[in-house]
């Protein structure tokens, strides 16, 4: 069971209207599975919130196939409450969900914007934080986050129970630290935090 992050009573009530608006999107876009309405609040924002736990504010903040949201939102609007001025920029090539995020973005003034192309294709963004959820094993994830990482870059990713498979895929090509942290909601799954990459 996920301990409430150090978050603010107006912080949760955000949340609770950016889980309102999934739902309405939803009716006429998959921003979730079907399967997943009935659990939003946990499956989708008290498993991106328990990242707050693990990395803290920075310049700017990569999010790749964003989706629904999901972490950069709910990061999002926790750092807004904090104060906290760090840019996100999200990446989601569906342009139906990208309107979506644009949507959220606006109503809760946060400090994000919508790129709605392959990451492959971007101009190089120096993120401070690069993360992905449910997008792509991760020796790929490598490759698309290494173009647009920072110097001190940490690459923080949330994975199921092939996180050991893909940690030694990824090192045949890749050189990097990582800290391996136990999910809070699913014991089976991990968030991978890497550090200091480069290739082999």
């Amino acid at each position: 069971m996920l301990s409430e992050p150090n978050v603010s009573r107006e912080t949760i009530d955000k949340w609770k209207a950016f889980e309102r608006q999934v739902l309405k999107w939803n009716s006429t876009i998959q921003v979730v599975s079907k399967r997943d309405t009935s659990q939003i609040w946990h499956r989708h924002i008290q498993d991106s919130a328990q990242l707050l736990k693990h990395v803290g504010p920075c310049d700017v903040w990569l999010d790749i196939g964003s989706g629904g949201g999901f972490p950069a939102l709910v990061v999002a609007i926790a750092y807004q409450e904090k104060g906290f001025a760090t840019e996100f920029v999200l990446v989601e090539r569906d342009t139906r969900k990208a309107a979506f995020l644009r949507s959220v973005i606006a109503n809760f003034d946060l400090n994000a914007t919508v790129v709605s192309k392959d990451i492959m294709e971007m101009e190089p963004v120096s993120a401070d934080i690069v993360s992905a959820r449910a997008l792509a094993p991760l020796k790929a994830l490598l490759e698309m986050a290494f173009l647009h990482s920072g110097r001190n870059a940490e690459l923080v990713f949330p994975k199921g129970k092939t996180y050991r498979e893909e940690l030694s895929a990824a090192q045949i090509d890749w050189d990097f630290d990582f800290d391996v942290v136990d999910s809070e909601l699913d014991s089976e799954s991990k968030i991978l935090i890497l550090r200091n990459v480069k290739r082999a």
